[in-house]
């Protein structure tokens, strides 16, 4: 993971935040108490990622150095089946959630 600096698309402007490449397409940052995750593409700056798609509110974070959080998620992620996501994880949440995934 390396810090970069993302520029979040709020549609009529880009708002700047210092966040975390997480792999070649996609970051996180800070925004207040939420950590969010978002698609991002290169710019001519080697450490400027600018969003070119969708985000998502991973959660709330109150820390200084969300850093070891955003390792442990990623982790997390990467260690299940996307039906274990599903099951564990978005249906336990126990909040109704709409998604188009048929």
């Amino acid at each position: 993971m390396k810090g970069i600096t993302v520029l979040y698309d709020m549609v009529t402007e880009f708002e700047t935040h210092a966040g975390w490449l997480v792999d070649e397409n996609h970051a996180v940052f800070k925004d207040g108490k939420w950590l969010l995750m978002v698609k991002v593409e290169k710019t001519e700056s080697p450490t400027v990622f600018r969003q070119n798609g969708g985000s998502i509110n991973l959660g709330t974070y109150e820390g200084n150095d969300p850093v070891p959080t955003i390792v442990s998620f990623i982790v997390k992620m990467r260690s299940q089946t996307a039906y274990e996501f599903l099951t564990k994880t978005i249906i336990e949440a126990d909040e109704d959630l709409d998604m188009e995934l048929l």
